[in-house]
């Protein structure tokens, strides 16, 4: 594998120091234009890729500000056991991340019992962080009240409902519409959903939003009514597939398939049966990439480092990552004659 090419690299070939060489890919006003240019080009020429965490060490250092020790924290509301054995596909990209940045990287589980915001605060400032990726929790709502302005912050998707911070998400809205549009391929035209309040929220309306919005552009007789209930127990469910008559259901879960199951319909020979996220145990549905999420949290939270912004952000910005269809046999393989 090829060394990574420095600062001292791109002076040597364009026979300045290496001082100089940084100031001009700092865009410092010191340097002449046209030395700049010089050294831009010969950085890519070289194929220079600056390194986060030096370019962020350096980015402190010139503002006059102290630096982190190297640490970032991954709180989560998940037993850390389960991270540590590869529960968690987005824990694994981030830490492999950091390695790869030379960042460390503790999780740490933030809802056991007896653990108040402020001895959790408390153990932040004793690891030294200078940022903290928030994991997505499996119940919504708001997080513990924590000293922010000492962090750098990045929530992974939508189920910290507050505070307001920058996020890593799925693109959750293009991903249903995609999902449907591959549906439809496939000869499915009466096309249901069942969700509950749990994941409606978690997703922040996202995909019950761009499953309603696209029932407005077909025919009267393909809309459906989706089924919305805060846990969808068996009677709702054959109520609502013998009022709607769906020849292929969008649920959240495996839940949502064994409901149908136990309600007589034959999968996939009656209905088909796609998962909204990222399938499992054979059910077709849109792989959502949970690592990328974990590489994108690392990613912006090197980001906030470099430009020293810590602190919950007045317009924060979301980072969108697509999936992509997977087909499953819980589909019909082609569409129907």
């Amino acid at each position: 594998m090829p060394s990574r090419i420095t600062l001292r690299d791109i002076a040597a070939k364009a026979g300045l120091h290496f001082t100089t060489v940084s100031l001009a890919l700092r865009g410092d006003p010191r340097i002449l234009p046209a030395t700049r240019e010089r050294v831009l080009g010969i950085a890519a020429e070289l194929g220079y890729r600056p390194d986060m965490m030096l370019s962020a060490l350096s980015s402190i250092r010139h503002r006059r500000a102290s630096a982190g020790a190297g640490t970032i924290g991954f709180l989560t509301t998940e037993p850390v056991r389960n991270l540590l054995k590869g529960g968690n596909a987005a824990f694994l990209a981030a830490q492999a991340e950091c390695e790869r940045q030379g960042i460390a990287i503790d999780p740490i589980q933030v809802n056991e019992a007896g653990l108040t915001p402020g001895r959790v605060a408390g153990m932040l400032k004793a690891r030294n962080l200078w940022g903290v990726i928030l994991a997505p929790m499996a119940e919504p709502g708001p997080f513990m009240p924590l000293p922010w302005g000492q962090f750098c912050v990045v929530a992974i998707g939508y189920s910290v409902r507050t505070p307001a911070m920058h996020r890593v998400c799925f693109h959750q809205s293009r991903n249903t519409r995609e999902l449907l549009k591959q549906l439809r391929t496939l000869g499915y035209r009466r096309i249901g959903m069942i969700m509950n309040y749990n994941s409606d929220l978690r997703t922040d309306n996202n995909i019950l939003g761009a499953y309603l919005a696209e029932q407005h552009y077909h025919p009267r007789a393909q809309r459906l009514q989706a089924l919305l209930s805060p846990c969808p127990s068996l009677a709702e469910v054959q109520r609502w597939f013998a009022d709607e008559q769906p020849d292929c259901v969008i649920g959240c879960s495996q839940a949502d398939y064994d409901l149908l199951k136990a309600a007589g319909v034959r999968i996939p020979q009656d209905c088909g049966f796609s998962l909204v996220g990222t399938p499992v145990a054979g059910h077709a549905g849109m792989n959502e990439h949970w690592d990328r999420l974990g590489e994108a949290a690392v990613a912006m939270l090197g980001a906030l480092y470099k430009a020293n912004e810590r602190g919950l952000p007045a317009h924060p910005h979301y980072t969108l990552i697509e999936g992509e269809w997977a087909w499953g046999p819980s589909v019909r393989s082609a569409p129907m004659p």
